[in-house]
């Protein structure tokens, strides 16, 4: 099995990541290269480059805590534990995405969505973890947005809190908890 990648592929990242670079040396404001870094991210996360896609994360996430507020470190945090979600790294991510909420309360965030979206990963993160009553205080308070969010995320929450409701059951706890 061939286990080196072709070489028109280490080329296309070579020349991705040097683009990425050369657009961070350029930018003159913290805030310009942090946003940089979060693009990076995510293209290299679309393009399946996971070890490249951490690394731009956790420079977002270090520019932030150098030079940035506390809402710009939330949203580094929030992204970082998203990621980390995805990657099936559920206690990296659930650790993420619970500063990502502290951080928020201290920057005194108040948008409810943006809010709601740091509790519902990290309440996916705590049910793969299998904390379900963590998980389900921490979505509690996402209930009153639900109406909020646009309709394919609506559904997702609603999926969610119905699985949720189903592990409470099954536990013999009160479904309850979690209105419908």
């Amino acid at each position: 099995m061939n286990v080196v990648p072709p070489r028109h592929a280490l080329l296309r990242q070579a020349c991705r990541m040097l683009a990425a670079a050369t657009l961070v040396a350029g930018c003159s404001s913290d805030n310009a290269i942090f946003e940089q870094y979060r693009k990076a991210a995510v293209q290299a996360e679309a393009d399946g480059s996971g070890t490249n896609a951490e690394a731009y994360y956790l420079s977002a996430l270090h520019r932030a805590r150098t030079s940035m507020g506390k809402a710009e470190q939330s949203d580094a945090l929030y992204q970082l534990g998203v990621f980390y979600r995805r990657g099936a790294r559920f206690g990296e991510a659930a650790k993420a995405l619970t500063e990502s909420l502290d951080l928020a309360a201290d920057a005194r965030i108040a948008d409810p969505i943006a809010i709601s979206r740091r509790r519902v990963e990290l309440a996916r993160s705590l049910a793969a973890l299998n904390r379900w009553p963590e998980g389900t205080a921490t979505l509690r308070p996402v209930i009153d947005h639900i109406g909020l969010f646009p309709a394919g995320e609506q559904g997702e929450i609603r999926e969610l809190l119905a699985v949720y409701r189903a592990r409470l059951a099954s536990l013999g706890a009160d479904p309850s908890l979690l209105p419908e």
